[in-house]
């Protein structure tokens, strides 16, 4: 196992990687990292396509390990037999409207997965360079018209957002808590809200949060397609019939631009993996 990880510069770990977003982001960095060795841990729920990652499934630098995020005995076990660099914290529970039918499984898979691994990652024998953690613009609330940056209150609405805001507190609490002198948080925006993370070498824990508008695109599970009122995104189809434009998202939000494809959000996610430590400063962009 030594030998054959000797061949692979970099270790990445992207939890959710058979999902929608997360297929896009490990078929990229895959295809564009041949030496760097990518594990997708994923419980392949309802939502997954299993020919998500036929293109790559039979590469050398890719591994797939099926599993619960929440699973602290499997988490630990990767953390201790793997060396992981970084780690792309996708996997959770995101459609709004089920989040009020069955809140408890939210909290559970959000919450509590987010911590299981924050736990692993800060007990690895070596901890991750980065550890990025995907969030939403959900955790803003709804606006009738304002657009929200990152220094805008966190007022979720619904049982998701508060998942996904309760996870987001919690990695920055260990961001709080292990570093060691000052770090410098500076606040900017592009495309996919993003957090911008200046910190020194001595940095115990360093993260990075995304909040990304709505994602549309290839993969995407059909119950997306017909959310919202009226529906964010329509059948495509009946958009190519009526040639219609995609709608600028459910008409109760702007969250600085309300629709993004996915392989947009994958490639400015891609970035934040490839942050190496350094004497001088780290600085990583979304």
């Amino acid at each position: 196992m030594e030998d054959w990880e000797m061949d692979f510069n970099r270790t990445v770990l992207v939890t959710g990687g058979s999902g929608f977003i997360g297929s896009h982001l490990v078929c990229s960095l895959v295809s564009s990292h041949p030496d760097w060795r990518i594990i997708n841990l994923d419980n392949l729920d309802y939502c997954h396509s299993p020919r998500s990652l036929e293109s790559i499934e039979n590469r050398n630098n890719y591994t797939f390990i099926r599993g619960d995020v929440c699973n602290s005995r499997l988490v630990n076990h990767i953390f201790s037999t793997e060396n992981i660099d970084a780690v792309f914290h996708l996997a959770a529970k995101t459609h709004v409207e089920s989040s009020f039918e069955s809140s408890s499984s939210f909290q559970r898979v959000n919450v509590d997965g987010t911590r299981v691994l924050l736990d692993a990652a800060h007990c690895a024998r070596r901890r991750p360079q980065r550890f990025i953690y995907v969030s939403s613009d959900e955790v803003y609330g709804g606006s009738r018209g304002e657009v929200f940056d990152e220094s805008s209150p966190l007022r979720p609405t619904n049982p998701y957002a508060v998942t996904k805001a309760a996870a987001e507190h919690l990695v920055r609490s260990y961001w709080d808590k292990y570093q060691v002198n000052n770090l410098r948080l500076d606040w900017t925006q592009i495309r996919s809200i993003y957090f911008e993370i200046s910190c020194r070498s001595c940095c115990q824990f360093p993260v990075i949060i995304t909040r990304s508008n709505n994602i549309y695109g290839p993969r995407q599970y059909t119950e997306k397609h017909h959310s919202g009122n009226p529906p964010r995104i329509p059948p495509l189809p009946l958009r190519q019939r009526r040639r219609q434009r995609l709608p600028a998202g459910a008409g109760e939000r702007r969250r600085g631009g309300n629709l993004q494809r996915g392989d947009e959000l994958r490639d400015s996610h891609r970035p934040a993996g490839a942050g190496t430590r350094s004497h001088g400063q780290e600085r990583a962009r979304i």
